[in-house]
């Protein structure tokens, strides 16, 4: 139950950080602290699934870090994307030309 509220928590703080902020190296440093977790989970939950069934510990390895590189990817894409979003809203809220209604 702590886990569960100290991810919350850290969560929501990060998110805010990142809105909030203007400055590139900011954001690419909560982007970070975001990207890197994620792609350690993802080495350790690929190195798990292959030792079921695989007995080569040369490929387990390869899949292993395969399988970190996409997800820490993933989550780099997906908080870049977030941040063109963020910007582009605002550009348009500053310049006062959003989409008008038709009539």
């Amino acid at each position: 139950m702590v886990g569960l509220i100290g991810g919350a928590v850290t969560l929501v703080a990060g998110e805010s950080a990142f809105a909030n902020s203007r400055s590139t190296i900011i954001r690419t440093m909560t982007a970070a602290t975001f990207a890197m977790p994620a792609a350690v989970a993802g080495y350790h939950l690929l190195l798990g699934l292959t030792a079921l069934g695989m007995p080569s510990d040369t490929w387990r390895q390869l899949l292993a870090i395969t399988g970190s590189v996409v997800v820490g990817s993933t989550a780099w894409a997906r908080l870049m994307r977030s941040d063109r979003e963020t910007q582009r809203s605002t550009s348009v809220a500053a310049s006062g030309s959003g989409p008008t209604a038709p009539g």
